[in-house]
Formats: structure tokens, C-alpha cells, sequence
């Protein structure tokens, strides 16, 4: 297999180096102030858990109902 290590999992590792740039890549971010931070009225798809679009973030353990609350909800949304 040549220059390498090859493992049983059938993924091939080279031992040659890579050259990385050792430039950052960093992030294009702006530093503000909380005072800065304008208030912004807030629409409520479900009061007050589920803003009206803004991203949420729905987590629990599997079997907890969380694909069938959204479901339930996409269709009340959708067909009511």
C-alpha cells in the first residue's frame, strides 16, 4: 500500500505531511455593547416557547413526542 498505514477498517492513512497555512481564518465578527442591542417586538407562534420566525431549539430524549408536537403543529399551522 505504499506510503501509509492501511487499517483494518479499510480507511488508508498517508504519512506524508500536509502543509497547513498557518493564517487564521477568522471569523468576520463585530464586538457591540448590550446597550447597543435594539428592542424588538416579539411575534409568538406558541407563547412563549416557539418565536414566530426566529430559530428554535427543541431538544429531549428520544420518545418524548418531539417529531409528533412539530407535526401536530405544522398542521394546525398549515390546514386550520
Amino acid at each position: 500500500m505504499g506510503d501509509g498505514i492501511y487499517l483494518c477498517t479499510g480507511i488508508y492513512f498517508f504519512k506524508s505531511a500536509v502543509i497547513l497555512d498557518n493564517r487564521r481564518n477568522e471569523p468576520n465578527l463585530k464586538l457591540i455593547n448590550i446597550e447597543q442591542v435594539e428592542i424588538e417586538k416579539i411575534d409568538w407562534l406558541l407563547y412563549p416557547f416557539i418565536p414566530f420566525g426566529k430559530v428554535t431549539i427543541v431538544q429531549g430524549d428520544p420518545g418524548e413526542g418531539k417529531t409528533t408536537r412539530h407535526l401536530n403543529e405544522a398542521d394546525y399551522i398549515l390546514f386550520d
